[in-house]
Order: structure tokens, then sequence, then C-alpha cells
């Protein structure tokens, strides 16, 4: 893991201090059986899980919201880390008006609605550039066609 083979003998002494032992990992996104977790990690683990599809990730927060509510505050951070939400933790972090307690499902329906916000203004984004150059076809086959859609952002920088 370290690429310690084929360095110089230098580097040899240094292997008799680093253990060699077998390494578990576990990808949770491909994990279908998230309730074998019995404490908050089956949240965090099944939050990361649905990450990818936002939709999904806010499902399972109506569903599991009181559950999330009663996580410590140390695993709502963790959630929010892993779930890339950096800014918003040390947002929280930094309150001034020393609020002890936090919501994480208030926190997912803000990353919602950030998320939401940022598509409606790249999709205003290029919608206006289409219009410019005149091609209103575009605009019709991309409102329609998700992939066109995607395209179109690749091809316009947005």
């Amino acid at each position: 893991m370290l690429g310690l083979d084929g360095c110089d003998e230098h580097l040899d002494g240094l292997r008799k201090f680093i253990p060699d032992y077998r390494i578990n990992l576990v990808d949770v996104r491909d994990y279908e059986t998230m309730g074998r977790f019995q404490s908050c990690l089956q949240h965090i683990f099944s939050m990361l899980k649905y990450n990818i599809d936002k939709k999904k990730l806010y499902e399972y927060a109506r569903l599991h919201r009181e559950a999330i509510r009663e996580m410590d505050y140390d695993s709502a951070m963790a959630m929010l880390v892993l779930l890339g939400e950096q800014k918003r933790m040390a947002k929280i972090l930094d309150n001034s008006e020393g609020e002890e307690e936090f919501d994480m499902c208030q926190a997912i329906d803000e990353l919602i609605a950030d998320g939401e916000a940022r598509g409606e203004l790249r999709y205003s984004q290029l919608i206006l550039k289409l219009a410019e150059e005149g091609k209103s076809e575009k605009i019709i086959k991309a409102a329609s066609d998700p992939d066109f859609l995607k395209q179109l952002y690749h091809e316009y920088g947005i």
C-alpha cells in the first residue's frame, strides 16, 4: 500500500516498523443490506449510498427522520463530511449563536434545496446561451432529452 517495493535500501529498515496485515474494505454504495448495521452507521452508510440520487436520499431521510434526528453530534458531522458538505459543517461549527442542537434532516433539506438552485441556475445559463444563438430546436430537445442536456452542459462548459 505504501509502495516500498523497489525502493532504495534506506527504506528497507522502515519495513520492519510497518505492520503487514490484511485490510478489508467495504463499498457501502454497493452494499445491499444496510439493516445489518445496528448503529448510526446504518444511516450514515445508507445516506452515502443514496447520495448519488438526491430523490432517494431525500426519501430515505424522510422515512428515517426521527432516527437521523437522534444521531449524536459527532455522527451527524461525520455524515456531513462524507456527503461532501464541508461548507455546511463549517457553518454549523462556527455557529455564533451557540445553538447546541443540530437537525440533520434540516441540513438534508437545505442540501437538496441548494442542489436544486444550482441546477436551475445551470439550466437557465444554458437556455440563455442557446437563445442568444437562436437555437430553439436545441432548447426543446434539451427539455425532453436528459442525455442531450448533459451533452449541451459539457459542450458549453456549464
